[in-house]
């Protein structure tokens, strides 16, 4: 599905496919949030717009592994150099997320820390309040900043009407991780799932382009960052009136 090509564009299509459909380092920033493959670590507590189920989530750590790398090692490939890739993850998975990042070949920058303020509490167990973004960049540097982000995020996930999928991430979490973005530049997601990416870069006039393999993840996003890409162009005209 494809609207407003020159800013954004969704997609159904597998993480892979999509991700050889682009020149090589033809993409500023990548954002991806795949399926975690922690087995219910993560069950569906309600009805979601997006699906109570998420596509690919049933792959144990060996073929989650090697998926990464594949995964992983096309978005090297299609990353400018100087440019940043950030991957969601929960505790059980971080050991995998790592070193899969590095072995496509990334140099790896830490990870960012969303606290959640509304995290269910696990009975006998430590509540589940935190996930992370891992950082990984393609080569050196190239535009020096003035911008010193903090590594951690504090914010409830969304929720009432506002939650439409079952791993949802906060729009300002995302906007924080495309901090260091070049003006203008492209966004990609292979997992876009609601779509929380796309809007993101967007309201921050860059561009975007997703995937994911559900039928309705890709309405709810293009419908979502159809609005979003309205709200910046509004913006834009009452800074020019």
């Amino acid at each position: 599905m494809i609207e407003n090509a020159s800013r954004f564009r969704v997609e159904k299509n597998d993480a892979i496919s999509f991700l050889q459909s682009f020149e090589s380092e033809s993409v500023e920033a990548v954002v991806a949030d795949p399926p975690y493959c922690t087995h219910s670590q993560y069950s569906a507590t309600g009805h979601y717009e997006c699906g109570d189920g998420i596509v690919g989530d049933n792959k144990d750590a060996h073929t989650n592994y090697m998926f990464m790398r594949r995964w992983m090692g096309e978005c090297f490939r299609i990353l400018k150099p100087g440019s940043r890739m950030f991957v969601f993850c929960d505790k059980n998975n971080i050991f995998l997320t790592q070193p899969a990042g590095v072995e496509s070949c990334f140099k790896y920058g830490g990870f960012i820390t969303w606290c959640k303020t509304n995290s269910r509490p696990a009975k006998m167990r430590f509540a589940k309040t935190c996930e992370y973004a891992l950082e990984f960049y393609k080569g050196d540097f190239k535009i020096p900043s003035d911008k010193y982000p903090k590594d951690y995020h504090v914010e409830s996930a969304p929720s009432g009407k506002e939650r439409v999928h079952q791993m949802q991430k906060p729009v300002e979490l995302i906007k924080k991780l495309l901090t260091f973005t070049p003006e203008n530049g492209l966004v990609v997601d292979p997992f876009c799932g609601s779509g929380s990416t796309g809007v993101a870069a967007l309201e921050l006039g860059f561009r975007f382009m997703g995937s994911d393999l559900s039928d309705k993840c890709v309405e709810v996003s293009t419908r979502r960052c159809r609005n979003a890409a309205e709200k910046f162009e509004e913006k834009i005209k009452d800074n020019t009136v």
